[in-house]
């Protein structure tokens, strides 16, 4: 998984949006640049469903947080 553009943030969850699908039970990190300095989130991919916005097949992932605090 490369860039996502992150949709919500909760205490224990991420929604993103990537190009490409995700793995589920796959362990990810998740850097959040709107902060300074950044925050490195480990994640775990819990369900990965394609959508379509504005024309184009995306993939919409649900990661739930197994690292640093949001």
């Amino acid at each position: 998984m490369r860039d996502v553009l992150v949709e919500s943030v909760s205490l224990h969850e991420l929604v993103a949006v990537s190009r490409e699908p995700g793995v589920l039970g796959e362990r990810v990190t998740v850097e959040v640049s709107a902060r300074e300095p950044r925050v490195g989130v480990a994640a775990r991919i819990v369900d990965s469903q394609p959508v379509v916005e504005n024309g184009t097949v995306r993939h919409r992932l649900r990661l739930q947080t197994i690292g640093a605090e949001l």
